[in-house]
């Protein structure tokens, strides 16, 4: 994928090393898209993406006015990187302040779970990271799970699936995995079919309301409405 193909001298570094060295830098101040994408070095954009993404799969993402920007966020990037254009946010987003009450804790259970993740997670099988056809699909893929995310479904928890998909990928890119790429692919495929029983599920829930609940209070007499 993108961002992942050459490893330079930023890539040396475990992304773990990356995310505790900008826990010193920012410290518990608020601090800008744009300062932490500074602070992530060469891999910035998946990094990033995979942060922002780790943010559903916590009570943090039940805090009012982050899931639709963070959501967003994840969309264009990964729409970005299934065109195989070069990662790119628009100033609005480039500036979106990340309050400290939240960010420094978000940072530090990133760093915990990427760490457990670097345990298993080895550069191997990278014809499926590193072809073209996989980069389409890995930004398609993100961008998915990035709307899926923004949408205000109203079920406890349905927020993990297409975040987890996207921590996958966006880790796969990172250490030009391709068993976690797999991995991320299939949890995409669960996110889609979450959606579909929902959009399914709740056009025959309209359905029936209409044919039972509605049609009865139609049919009510009138002295007992």
């Amino acid at each position: 994928m993108m961002n992942s193909t050459a490893p330079g001298p930023s890539q040396a570094h475990r992304l773990s090393e990356d995310i505790g060295l900008l826990i010193e830098k920012l410290g518990n101040g608020d601090v800008t898209v744009r300062e932490v994408l500074e602070g992530l070095r060469g891999r910035a954009y998946m990094a990033l993406l995979f942060l922002l993404s780790i943010s559903f799969c916590s009570p943090l993402a039940a805090i009012p006015g982050l899931s639709m920007p963070f959501g967003v966020i994840i969309a264009v990037l990964g729409l970005r990187m299934a065109l195989r254009r070069q990662p790119w946010l628009p100033r609005k987003l480039m500036d979106l302040r990340l309050p400290h009450r939240v960010f420094p804790t978000l940072l530090r259970a990133a760093n915990r779970m990427v760490r457990g993740i670097e345990k298993v997670s080895k550069t191997r099988h990278e014809g499926i990271v590193d072809s073209p056809v996989m980069e389409h699909l890995a930004g398609a893929c993100i961008c998915f799970c990035g709307f899926v995310l923004c949408l205000p479904l109203p079920v406890p928890m349905s927020n993990v699936l297409p975040a987890a998909a996207v921590v996958a990928l966006s880790m796969a890119s990172i250490s030009r995995d391709g068993v976690l790429a797999l991995v991320g692919y299939a949890i995409t495929a669960l996110t889609a079919c979450f959606v579909a029983f929902l959009v399914v599920g709740g056009a025959a829930a309209v359905v029936w309301l209409k044919e039972h609940v509605f049609q009865w209070l139609q049919d009510a007499p009138v002295e007992d409405r």
